[in-house]
């Protein structure tokens, strides 16, 4: 159990990674639409915003690609692995709490 746990920790760092780097894309290359968005800050504090907005992009993005990232080349290979990293996390997780119940 503890090597998978430990593997989520690493695949959920990731994701925050991809995260904050798409925030900065966002932040330095799409003003407009990091205002519109509401300012969300990163996850390491680069970039200075709203952690509310941070949780709406972040989970938004999950299911919609908005326009800016569709003409940025490097976003929207970042999004894809960031799509793939949260479902990685999110089987990971059901699967580590379906063991932990079995063991019971």
């Amino acid at each position: 159990m503890l090597p998978l746990f430990l593997s989520l920790a690493i695949v959920i760092l990731a994701a925050f990674y991809l995260g904050s780097r798409l925030i900065r894309i966002e932040y330095e290359f799409h003003r407009e639409n990091w205002e519109d968005d509401g300012k969300p800050a990163d996850y390491f504090s680069s970039v200075p915003g709203s952690h509310v907005s941070r949780f709406a992009v972040s989970t938004s993005w999950l299911f919609a690609t908005p326009e800016w990232m569709k003409g940025e080349s490097r976003a929207r290979k970042l999004i894809v692995w960031y799509r793939l990293l949260c479902l990685m996390f999110l089987t990971g997780s059901i699967a580590m709490v379906y063991l932990q119940f079995k063991r019971l």
